[in-house]
């Protein structure tokens, strides 16, 4: 076959390779850096519906209206009355690895799996370089949004193009520079 139909067949489906759905129950569940509400709420219907003991959830330290983030975000959390003492707000700087000062919260749980909750073109990435930098834990995945048909007709929408060419360009230097 000629190499065009191999490169049409690649950009086809690239969008969709970046996904990965392998959510399994695990003993924390960890929101990433980033993922805000939807992120949350997801993290929240997975511990309320038994994937989970606990969520980590990685906040940036860095203020926002005047007030830390940290602060912001334990009292969002404050608000899940039936989730109170499950929740763990990890302050993460940005000026650090993200996978390190992850390890230091999680560690405190002492678990021995994780389910990871992050954007659905971030998921891949994310359960590479989590896995590598903390093999110690059983790494699973899911994507805060629901699934979607597949193929992704990811060229019809100039925002799915732009996000899904962004997350390559991440993905390739983590897997070409950033192990």
């Amino acid at each position: 076959m000629s190499s065009g139909f191999w490169l049409i067949l690649a950009l086809r489906n690239c969008g969709s390779y970046l996904i990965v759905d392998n959510g399994e129950k695990s003993d924390v569940i960890l929101v990433p850096l980033g993922r805000l509400q939807p992120g949350y709420e997801k993290a929240f219907n997975l511990l309320r519906s038994g994937y989970g003991n606990h969520i980590v959830a990685e906040v940036a330290a860095v203020k926002q209206f005047g007030k830390p983030v940290p602060e912001l975000a334990q009292d969002y959390f404050a608000q899940q009355a039936d989730l109170t003492g499950k929740i763990d707000v990890c302050v993460i700087r940005l000026s650090a690895p993200e996978s390190t000062q992850a390890a230091e919260c999680i560690a405190k749980l002492k678990p021995r799996s994780v389910l990871i909750v992050t954007n659905e073109f971030q998921t891949r990435r994310a359960l590479k370089s989590f896995s590598h930098d903390l093999p110690q834990y059983q790494w699973s995945v899911t994507p805060v949004q629901p699934p979607r048909p597949r193929p992704l007709q990811w060229w019809k929408n100039k925002r799915m193009a732009l996000v899904i060419y962004m997350e390559w360009c991440r993905f390739l230097w983590w897997e070409l520079v950033g192990q």
